[in-house]
């Protein structure tokens, strides 16, 4: 197996003096909609925003670890829908055509247009 080298972090990647950016940011809005508060726009530095995080994550992670309710059972069965066969639909819609049986020759017949002009028409749709 080949290894790959990383390069070590820079000391500079983190400062706990330096204000959060965007990322660090939206992550503590996402965590904050997660635990169920109200975000707060607050000016934060990388450190203050680094000791948000955890206790946000730790507050998360006990939320999940809480029983949750049962589901509603289920007295009364309902029936199911009837299935419809593929092809047997008689009405188009947007994005399908209506589908073409025999009748639509047997109309042709009767505008007096041939059989193979009636399929030409009905595929220039």
């Amino acid at each position: 197996m080949t290894v790959i080298k990383l390069p070590k972090t820079p000391k500079s990647a983190f400062n706990p003096r330096r204000p959060a950016g965007a990322l660090l940011l939206a992550q503590i809005e996402h965590l904050e909609h997660a635990v169920g508060l109200e975000p707060k726009r607050v000016r934060r530095s990388e450190g203050q925003a680094a000791k948000y995080i955890a206790e946000l994550t730790a507050r998360l992670l006990k939320q999940s670890q809480q029983p949750t309710a049962p589901a509603p059972s289920v007295t009364s069965r309902q029936p199911l829908p009837a299935i419809v066969p593929v092809g047997t639909k008689a009405v188009g819609t947007k994005k399908h055509a209506t589908p073409a049986g025999k009748s639509s020759a047997r109309n042709a017949a009767k505008r007096g247009v041939s059989k193979k002009k009636a399929v030409t028409r009905r595929r220039a749709r």
